[in-house]
């Protein structure tokens, strides 16, 4: 839709003379009350919505034109009345609303507002005589619906967004420790169709920033948006987060969207994002390529459009992060090709990097479970059998691998899960040192059954010669663990 070009009219009944009506916000006229003999002064007038013009009508004839109720009703035409039932067209006000702005016109329309068909609403405007073949009402700057006001959103910059602000080279948001959006200093949620928004989840001790959509499939389509504090993207950034669908249906879509500032109004650019789960199965790491704004200042918003279809569905986000982008200093899968049978750590021969993995007391092992949604061999941790305890340290001679010198900001990552149908086991049940020195897990994290998470370790130093897995508990839990990742960005 352009909002400069496209007109949104609003039919306003007609009722008996009220002589409190003054044409100010707490005494609207009623329309009987309107003069168009001055149409350069303002007045305050209401009514109710009781229909939409019809999608092929571009005048009001006659009531042929007028759709009373909502199916197959024009976006940008409203039909109000001074009663629920009204349908004489002659009780009937025009009213343009081109010049409003984006606010207004996203909040008042019947099409994506279905819900406000016979709702009341009170809008300040000027008179114009003969609009459209009717008496009418134009340039609506600011209209009431519900007994509430309708934020003004500025067409050159909707959000709202403080361009000004001083920037940030990396951010790190895992929204643990507040309970609304709202208290993360600097970031917005904003919704401009629909009444659903960002909400802060908590399950299982960790925290997610969720939308959910649910209801019947009205058609009424939401559009809400979080966007995240004034960023500056370099050469080198690197900007990633957790994705998790829940309920997934397929009216409902997540993008991802660069927001920048030129020649005064608000650019929204879509970065293309080919991992976000279209699918309710784990949890995804999700890497946006930022490359092309590397130099520019802005915004990264996380756009949620959909309707409703039955279901409870939800997109949720979490460990949103910033920084300079780490080159790849080691990886291993434990091999693309699936093993049959386990085989002990110091015995398997598939590793992609050979003469690194050692198992102290050779109780862990490098399988293929089919039960993970993650298909490929993996480190199996085995944490007691039958009231039995098991331990192991798992050792990553690495020294011949990371360089000594040339990189810094060092991280640690894979994937891990667990094999029973249960939530909630902590990760911090396996201790993982870099060169003896114990890395901090935070207590929160914990692995789902039969699905894998992602996690990502701060490594306290510029280079290592060895990881440790260790592990002296009886839980009868087995933990897997695959794609051991350590990252490093290259000093200048």
């Amino acid at each position: 839709m352009n909002i400069n070009t496209n007109i949104i009219f609003l039919l306003i009944g007609l009722v008996s003379f009220n002589a409190c009506s003054q044409g100010t916000q707490n005494a609207p006229y009623q329309l009987s009350d309107i003069s168009y003999t001055d149409t350069l002064k303002g007045v305050w007038i209401k009514g109710y919505i009781v229909g939409g013009m019809k999608k092929s009508r571009d005048m009001i004839k006659s009531t042929e034109d007028i759709q009373w109720g909502v199916s197959g009703v024009n976006p940008d035409y409203l039909i109000m009345a001074s009663n629920h039932n009204e349908t004489d067209i002659q009780k009937c006000l025009l009213v343009d609303l081109s010049d409003s702005d984006l606010g207004i016109y996203k909040a008042l329309n019947l099409a994506d507002n279905p819900a406000n068909l016979y709702q009341q609403i009170r809008c300040y405007g000027v008179p114009s005589p003969n609009l459209y073949g009717m008496n009418g009402f134009k340039f609506i700057s600011n209209v009431t619906l519900q007994k509430k006001n309708i934020e003004h959103l500025d067409i050159a910059n909707p959000f709202n967004l403080p361009f000004d602000k001083m920037p940030a080279d990396n951010l790190l948001c895992d929204f643990e420790g507040i309970s609304r959006i709202e208290e993360l200093p600097d970031w917005k949620s904003k919704t401009l169709v629909g009444s659903t928004h960002w909400e802060i989840e908590k399950k299982d001790e960790d925290s997610k920033a969720t939308i959910t959509i649910e209801g019947e499939p009205t058609g009424h389509i939401v559009e809400t948006w979080l966007i995240t504090p004034l960023l500056k993207i370099n050469p080198n950034s690197e900007f990633t987060f957790d994705c998790f669908a829940e309920n997934y249906i397929s009216t409902i879509t997540l993008a991802i969207y660069f927001i920048n500032e030129a020649d005064g109004k608000t650019i929204f650019t879509e970065i293309p994002v080919d991992k976000i789960p279209a699918a309710s199965k784990g949890q995804k790491n999700i890497e946006v390529n930022l490359t092309a704004f590397a130099g520019k200042t802005g915004f990264i918003g996380f756009k949620f459009t959909g309707f409703p279809d039955r279901k409870k569905s939800a997109y949720k986000i979490d460990n949103i992060k910033l920084t300079n982008k780490r080159e790849i200093l080691f990886l291993e899968s434990f091999g693309n090709t699936p093993i049959k049978h386990p085989q002990r750590i110091n015995n398997f021969t598939g590793y992609d990097n050979p003469k690194v993995f050692q198992a102290k007391n050779n109780h862990a092992d490098i399988r293929y479970p089919k039960r993970f949604y993650l298909k490929s061999n993996v480190m199996y941790c085995v944490l007691g059998y039958r009231d039995k305890p098991y331990s192991d340290e798992i050792t990553m001679n690495v020294s011949h691998i990371i360089p000594d010198t040339g990189y810094k900001n060092l991280t640690l990552s894979f994937d891990a899960g667990t094999t029973e149908d249960r939530y909630g086991t902590p990760l911090n049940k396996i201790s993982i040192k870099c060169d003896g020195i114990p890395l901090y897990i935070n207590p929160k994290w914990t692995l789902a059954g039969s699905i894998f998470k992602k996690f990502s370790l701060d490594i306290p130093a510029k280079t290592i010669n060895q990881v440790s897995f260790s592990y002296s508990d009886n839980l009868n839990i087995n933990i897997a663990i695959d794609n051991i990742m350590i990252k490093g960005e290259r000093e200048n």
